[in-house]
């Protein structure tokens, strides 16, 4: 069991501020602190003070990790309702993305007053978001490029480095639905295709860029307020829409994209009226979609054939070719977590496979 901070673990986005190395893993948390953890035994390597909350997922390469604070953060307004702050016009204000060496020495800063969100580091480029839209800067801090027609994204980009194109999921309103994609190319700032938001019902949530598409899960409202769930899938280049999956009758409240593997499309669901929840697999090459777990994940990984599914009380992993249950493990802290905290990560690592769930990560066995 690594080491936690005791209080509430970062939701922005419902992503975490866990930022995975080969050997380390660095923590953030809303008090604005970094701990640097050591993947090996969970020793704390270093700390730092980024100054404000850290409440979206960060990024990490060979060289840097890269880190974004904010200096107004209102989690309840920000996690459920994506609304705007009324004193700021931006749930996020006073931006800094962070730069730092692997040891935690600050490399540099850059300051957004708008607000910075959801860093992703590709080669020698600094991918983050603004409210406005995507920017990118160079790993020394220098601007390259910043989108000012977009909108607040709600999600970490999905950046597909050999075809040069950032998937940005935003343009959010109220509580669930009505988003759109914006697809950046990540060489000029320009916008290549969008999805208007105002004629979607995406379900905010990160962008999956698998085979060369894009995939959002959609609703279909229907008749005495129930709705249809669908996988939509958009060529990379063109946004053309491809394929349109129904994803069953039985998935009427809930769903989200949460990997892919080689084959296809993991999707998580929440049955809704009493039905049963799942995890589907969508194969890519038919569209057809075969239940592989009874229970719906918050997050996923897959490595070597298997699908690490996980929640705040439980991690198994799943057979994805045959469905069958591997084995499963309940989280010892079960008691410590609440309504918000419900952040979930699953990374498989060298050392075995990371969860978080809630305010505690724990380190399993790579032979689990």
């Amino acid at each position: 069991m690594l080491p936690g901070f005791g209080s509430h673990c970062p939701s922005g986005g419902r992503e975490s501020g866990i930022v995975v190395l080969p050997d380390r893993v660095a923590w953030s948390s809303m008090n604005g602190t970094v701990r640097c953890l050591a993947l090996s035994d969970g020793r704390e390597l270093w700390r730092y003070d980024a100054g404000g909350p850290v409440v979206t997922s960060g990024d990490a390469d060979d060289n840097l990790i890269v880190i974004c604070s904010n200096a107004v953060f209102d989690e309840r307004t920000h996690t459920w309702v994506l609304n705007t702050s009324v004193e700021t016009n931006t749930p996020d204000a006073g931006g800094v993305v962070h730069a730092l060496d692997h040891d935690g020495t600050l490399r540099w800063q850059h300051e957004n007053p708008e607000g910075a969100r959801f860093p992703s580091l590709s080669g020698d480029t600094v991918y983050y978001h603004t409210p406005y839209g995507l920017a990118a800067y160079s790993a020394d801090g220098t601007r390259h490029w910043m989108d000012t027609e977009g909108n607040l994204a709600v999600a970490p980009p999905a950046l597909d480095v050999a075809a040069g194109i950032g998937v940005s999921a935003e343009d959010f309103e109220g509580h669930h639905i009505h988003g759109g994609l914006r697809v950046t190319d990540l060489a000029t700032g320009q916008p290549l295709w969008a999805v208007d938001g105002s004629k979607q019902n995406f379900n905010p949530d990160p962008p999956v860029v698998a085979f060369g598409s894009v995939w959002m899960i959609g609703f279909v409202f229907r008749e005495h307020d129930r709705t249809a769930v669908r996988l939509n899938r958009f060529d990379l280049r063109s946004g053309r829409l491809l394929a349109t999956v129904p994803l069953g009758t039985e998935i009427e409240s809930f769903a989200t994209c949460l990997a892919a593997d080689e084959t296809g499309i993991l999707v998580s669901y929440q049955g809704g009226r009493g039905m049963n929840d799942g995890v589907k697999h969508i194969r890519a090459d038919n569209g057809k979609p075969r239940l592989i777990q009874p229970i719906p994940a918050d997050a996923a990984a897959v490595t070597g054939g298997r699908a690490l599914l996980a929640t705040t009380t439980q991690l198994c992993a799943v057979d994805v070719a045959s469905g069958e249950q591997l084995w499963s493990l309940e989280n010892p802290q079960n008691a410590a977590v609440t309504t918000w905290d419900r952040v979930v990560t699953v990374v498989p690592t060298a050392h075995g496979v990371l969860w978080q769930a809630g305010p505690t990560v724990t380190m399993l066995r790579s032979d689990r």
